[in-house]
């Protein structure tokens, strides 16, 4: 399933990110698509893996804030560590900015 290789892949737990994302949630019946809210237990480090392996890189670091931008979108990417775990609202944009850009995964 495209869903697993693409987890494996990056090296973090199976439809943590992916099963928030839109497309993912299309493929369900109508019952189970409301209530998917990105989860609040992310790691910080498999958030960062998930937007390298996306092509995001690193820019700068301000405090607790890891700016991350992309060669082809304008928009910057900020997460934050708070205590080994990223912010659900910023998992929420970065699966927003791969969705909208329709970015592919980057070849390792």
């Amino acid at each position: 399933m495209f869903y697993d290789s693409y987890c494996r892949t990056v090296e973090f737990r199976p439809t943590y990110l992916v099963a928030t994302t839109p497309s993912f949630r299309q493929g369900l019946p109508e019952s189970s698509r409301q209530g998917w809210q990105p989860t609040k237990n992310i790691r910080f480090s498999e958030a960062v893996a998930c937007a390298e392996a996306f092509g995001f890189r690193l820019d700068r670091i301000n405090g607790s804030h890891h700016i991350f931008v992309h060669q082809d979108i304008p928009e910057l990417l900020n997460l934050q560590n708070i205590k080994g775990k990223a912010k659900p609202y910023q998992i929420k944009q970065l699966l927003q900015l791969i969705e909208t850009h329709n970015l592919p995964m980057e070849k390792e």
